[in-house]
Parts: structure tokens; C-alpha cells; sequence
């Protein structure tokens, strides 16, 4: 009886490589695109609770909100994104006088994927010109439950608010010129009255891009309301 040969296959050559941000916790590298869009959610946050804070009669100034984003084409390497808040859309909309929501058509709304979904028809009066403007806010909400120990989840009352409020920033914004929302914005700035949006900074890299992972964090300016067990919201 013959012995079969057995061949002999060596072991793949393994390189080691240094571990890096990216191999450790795959979930920060994100791209530009996704951060700036977190970025922007954390200003729509930011304005639903802005609207609560004056439906309750205390007044916010967070009219625009800003953050810093790398951008490689600028000759320093950085720009800054800026975003007209619900309360600076009022405030262009005073000042232009003939933009504004329309108080002849009535505002539309339903509930879509757990979402009220509001649209607001908005009009320039001198150009006779009109936009829908359309946002949402969740239908509902979260609280701590004493009894269970646990978040429950509740209608939330004033999501039609939220979202009719957001509706018609977006529509006030979309009829306003840039250079004109720019001029704004400029002024603002010169009297201090951009909130400057903070994220911790890391090294996420995109197509030669390095940017932060955004947290629901706005320095010593814009308040965010914390979401702990004591206030029972998030």
C-alpha cells in the first residue's frame, strides 16, 4: 500500500498593521455629508425647543445657528455652515414685511410613519408669488414611568405646533433671497447673535475630509434640554 503525499500549504503571510480610529470603532468614520446632516438635525432640535420655550412666554435669541466644517477647497482649510433658525425666519419676515405664512389658506397635516407631517403655505405678497413650506415633529414622545421604571411613549401634544412652526420657517426661507438671508446672518454675527453648534474633535477622515462626530452639545450659548429620568423627556 502506497503513501499519499500530502502537500504542504503554508500558512497566508499576514501583515500587521497598527490599529487606528477607524479599526477600532468602525462607527466614527462617517462621511462629510453624514455629519453635516447630524449637524442639522441638532438645529431642528434646537428650534422645536426654541418654539416650546416662547409658547411658554420666555424668550429665545437663537436666530442662527453655525458650525465648523473642514473643507480642503478654502484657503484655510475650514468653513462655517450656517442655518437660519425658526426665530430668525420670523425675524427676516418682519423685517421684509411682504413675506410671511398665508392667513387665507389653512395649514395641512397628518400623521406619516410616526411623524406629524405639517405644510404651511407661504407667500411674497409683492411679487405675488407663494411656497409650501413642510416639516415634521414626532407624534410622540418619551417618559419616565414611576410606576413601570421604565420610558414609556406618549402622544405628544404640541407636535402639530412644532411642525406648522417649522413648516413656515421653511417656507419664509425659501421665498427670501440669498444675499438677503446672507446680509442677516452677517448682521447677527456682528452683534454676537450666532450660536456656534461644538463637536468633540476626531480623526474621521473622508475623501481627504477630517471631521467630528457631532454631539447634542452647543458650548455656553443655545440651551439643550437634557434628556435625564428627572425631566422625563428626550
Amino acid at each position: 500500500m502506497s503513501e499519499e503525499k500530502v502537500k504542504y500549504n503554508p500558512k497566508p503571510k499576514v501583515e500587521k498593521t497598527t490599529p487606528t480610529e477607524s479599526t477600532i470603532n468602525p462607527q466614527l468614520v462617517q462621511p462629510v455629508e453624514v455629519y453635516k446632516n447630524q449637524m442639522f438635525q441638532l438645529m431642528d432640535r434646537l428650534d422645536e425647543e426654541a418654539i416650546l420655550e416662547e409658547l411658554s412666554g420666555r424668550i429665545t435669541d437663537q436666530v442662527c445657528y453655525e458650525f465648523e466644517c473642514t473643507d480642503k477647497t478654502t484657503a484655510t482649510g475650514k468653513r462655517l455652515v450656517a442655518g437660519v433658525s425658526w426665530k430668525g425666519a420670523m425675524e427676516m419676515a418682519n423685517s421684509v414685511k411682504n413675506i410671511g405664512a398665508d392667513p387665507s389658506v389653512k395649514p395641512v397635516g397628518d400623521i406619516r410613519n410616526g411623524n406629524m407631517f405639517v405644510m404651511v403655505y407661504c407667500k411674497d405678497s409683492l411679487n405675488n408669488v407663494g411656497v409650501w413650506g413642510s416639516s415634521f415633529a414626532p407624534a410622540m414622545r418619551k417618559i419616565w414611568s414611576k410606576e413601570k421604571n421604565v420610558y414609556i411613549e406618549v402622544e405628544d401634544n404640541f407636535a402639530f405646533i412644532k411642525a406648522m412652526n417649522k413648516a413656515q420657517r421653511n417656507g419664509i426661507l425659501a421665498l427670501i433671497q440669498n444675499t438677503l438671508k446672507e446680509d442677516f446672518i452677517q448682521g447677527w454675527r456682528n452683534k454676537g447673535r450666532i450660536h456656534r453648534l461644538e463637536a468633540p474633535k476626531s480623526n474621521i477622515v473622508d475623501n481627504n475630509q477630517t471631521v467630528a462626530t457631532p454631539q447634542i452639545s452647543t458650548g455656553n450659548s443655545a440651551k439643550v434640554v437634557p434628556e435625564t429620568k428627572k425631566d422625563g423627556l428626550f
